[in-house]
């Protein structure tokens, strides 16, 4: 099977993320820390050390000015980055070994960056074409997308205004509620009711 082109639907971004918001829903398919060498575990989940995008920088991006979520785990995964130079930039990695017709969500951990010369910097994640909210590199944001696998791998594209990229992600499987069947529920307690007032 070649590249999947199911949408993902984003909900809204969380800006200033902690540790509380790392997901734990569903069982976990992978997590990675896009730069470090480091393993970091947040909020009971381990991202493994990896690079899905062209470059990696690792350093202290986010904790250089003596800023902190809270958490040390969070803080190292926000001190790394893997990205793609430009201005604007474009770049995509794969999610692999997923299974046709499985839920997953992901949670995509942007760039964490206060120094001068990139905390104004944004990114956002598309994929299939649903595009997520702008992150900046100035506040640790995260963001959470659902999707049903159509094919065994998932693309996502990393669009950035200058240099884009991501601190982590991570894809759970989840069960996602599907709209028909609440829908069939509230109308059959309204047929109920109606029936009740008869």
């Amino acid at each position: 099977c070649s590249a999947s082109a199911a949408t993902i639907t984003w909900d809204a971004a969380v800006i200033n993320t902690t540790a509380a918001d790392i997901i734990t829903d569903g069982s976990l398919h992978i997590a990675v820390d896009a730069a470090s060498s480091n393993d970091n575990t947040v909020n009971g989940v381990t991202f493994v050390g990896g690079n899905p995008l062209v470059q990696n920088a690792e350093g202290s991006f986010w904790t250089q000015a003596g800023v902190t979520t809270g958490d040390a785990g969070l803080d190292d995964l926000l001190n790394s980055h893997s990205y793609t130079g430009g201005n604007p930039s474009l770049a995509s990695f794969d999610i692999n070994s997923l299974t046709v017709g499985d839920s997953y969500a992901i949670q995509i951990i942007a760039v964490g960056d206060t120094r001068g010369c990139c905390a104004a910097r944004t990114q956002n994640y598309d994929g299939g074409g649903g595009i997520s909210a702008d992150l900046t590199r100035s506040d640790p944001a995260s963001v959470v997308g659902f999707f049903v696998a159509d094919g065994v791998t998932q693309t996502i594209i990393v669009n950035g205004s200058q240099d884009g990229g991501l601190s982590g992600y991570q894809v759970r499987n989840v069960t996602i509620p599907e709209p028909s069947s609440a829908l069939l529920s509230l109308v059959g307690l309204l047929g109920l009711t109606a029936r009740r007032r008869r």
